[in-house]
This record gives C-alpha cells, structure tokens and sequence, in this order.
C-alpha cells in the first residue's frame, strides 16, 4: 500500500480572459473549476486511477469542502480513515491562469496546519508499503517521518514541490527523489554540491551524494535520473500531443510513479509510464478531471520510445 501523507485542499481554478493590467480592474472568467486537491490528494488519486491501494493521510475542516473532498476520495477507492477532521476550515488554494500560460496562486493553509505524522502507526511502515510525501509538509515532520519509515524497511519517494531546502541527512532516507530541473540545481546550490546547469549530472550529483534514486523532470522534454547503483537514464516526452494545462503535470507524474514502483516496476519502466501519464494530463484543463487512468496509459505507451540508458561522465 502507498502510505500519502500531506496537504489537502479545495482548489479554485479560473482562467480570465485577457491578462489584467496594473491596478483594480474587474475580469471575466472563460473557465473556473472548484475540485478537490492539494499536491497530497493530486498524486493520491492519480495512483488510485493506476492501480495502486492508497492511503490519504492529512486533514480537512468540518464543513461542505471537506465533505466534498471525502466523497471524491471514496469514489477514487482511495482509503480515508487516516484523516483528520478539524474545526478550522479545509484549505484552499485559488489560481488564476493566463492565457499566456503564466499562474498566479493564493494559498490558504487552512486544517493543514493540524496535520500529524502521529498518524501513522508504527505498524504501518513496514517494507511492504510506500510513503510518499512532498515539500509543503513542514520538513521537521518530514524528516521524523523519514527517519521512522527508513528503520522500518518502507521505501520513500519524495516529491520536491513546493521548493524549500532540504538537509542532507532528509534526502538519505529517500529511495527516490522527484524533482524539476530549476528545483535540483537549487537544491545542490543549497547543500553546497557543485554541478553543472544539466539534468542529468544534477540528477548524478545528488543520486551520489544521497545514496539514492533521483528523477529530475524536464517539462517537454521528459525526464532523466540517476539510480543509486550510478546508472543513467532518459526517458524522452509523448509526441503530438496539444497541450492545453501544464498545472497538474507533476501531480500525476510522481503518483503514477509511485504506484509503478509500489507494483515492482524498474525505475525506467516507471518513468515511461509516469511521463506518458504527464503528457496526457497536459492535453485537458484541470488537475484531477486530467489524470488518465492506467488503460489510456497502456493505449500509448507503444508511441513512446523505450528509456535510453545514458552514460554518465
């Protein structure tokens, strides 16, 4: 089972038309959705739409969002009893999308400041199961988190979004790390590892210097990573595709991962499968209405090349 512990909220998504200019000015809207989300719950349901058992762990507020949010979590198979109700509202998070394709983001932490990695028993991280966590948890309870799977034998994937720095001794208890080519040069930046503005050297500096697997995205370019045997890989990106909202790309690139992993796939398998799953959310507004299911992966993923091993300088 994939054991998902971080931030739930309600996400507001309009796209205006026309970009707003300096100053107060009123807009008009072409198209809004309020659905579910929050990176937790994003990559929660695009494992659940790829095969994987899944627990969400984190906290919602008593009231109609939160209500919402469980309904939506028991349509998607996705187990519940790890979350915690609170008096304090269900977070929220609004975003405003150009048409230039830039986004803006307001974000209310809401009953995610509750949320306890007290909830998750010992007897839960065991080496049968996964945890998957990512960055807008605050990185003490990651890191104790971490340490507790890691003495358990559980495997760790890591989603670095959003950015914050990381010690070193956090990133040695992960399998994996997923993370964005701008994310990973800062990150080395920060540890004071020295690398090149290259993904796959950024992805072998910190591979090396953590003991572990690190997948560096590439937005359309696809993705490449370093195994913690020293191996290179690349994986390139589904072509002829229009994409249309690029928001909720590495939602459903690290939890198709992790149930790719979490079902025994090789780290190449589950990069092909999790970057044609990116791509084919690209190509529909929305986040959770966007991620495919493992059928309409299985459809293409003969359209995409087998990952290239790369050699590594």
């Amino acid at each position: 089972m994939i054991l998902d512990f971080g931030h739930i909220s309600t996400e507001i998504r309009v796209k205006p038309v026309g970009n707003a200019k300096n100053g107060p000015e009123s807009q008009h809207t072409e198209v809004c959705e309020i659905v579910p989300g929050g990176k937790a719950l994003n990559q929660a349901v695009a494992a659940a739409r790829t095969g994987a058992e899944i627990s969400l762990i984190g906290a919602i507020g008593n009231d109609p969002y939160g209500q919402v949010i469980l309904e939506t979590l028991e349509r998607e198979n996705i187990r519940t009893s790890s979350l915690s109700k609170t008096e304090t509202p269900t977070g929220l998070i609004v975003q405003t999308i150009e048409k230039a394709g830039k986004r803006k983001t307001i974000t209310f932490t809401g009953a995610n400041a509750n949320i306890s990695a007290d909830r998750i028993p010992e007897s839960s991280l065991s080496g049968k199961n996964l945890l998957l966590l990512q960055t807008d948890v605050n990185a003490e309870q990651n890191g104790v988190l971490l340490e507790r799977a890691k003495s358990k034998g559980a495997v760790t994937i890591l989603n670095l979004a959003p950015s914050v720095d990381l010690k070193l001794s956090t990133l040695k208890n992960l399998d994996y790390l997923i993370v964005n080519r701008v994310e990973a040069g800062r990150l080395c930046e920060s540890l004071g590892l020295k690398a090149q503005d290259d993904a796959l050297k950024l992805a072998k500096v910190l591979a090396e210097s953590a003991h572990l697997n690190c997948i560096v995205t590439i937005g359309d370019r696809g993705c490449v990573a370093v195994s913690e045997k020293g191996v290179g890989w690349s994986v390139a990106a589904l072509e002829g595709m229009e994409i249309v909202d690029t928001s909720g790309a590495e939602d459903s690139f690290t939890g198709t991962f992790a149930a790719c992993i979490q079902a025994g796939h090789t780290l190449p398998r589950a990069m092909k499968r999790a970057g044609i799953a990116a791509t084919l959310t690209c190509t529909k507004f929305g986040t959770l209405s966007a991620f495919p299911t493992l059928e309409e992966i299985d459809a293409v993923i003969n359209k995409l090349k087998d990952p290239k091993k790369e050699e590594l300088a």
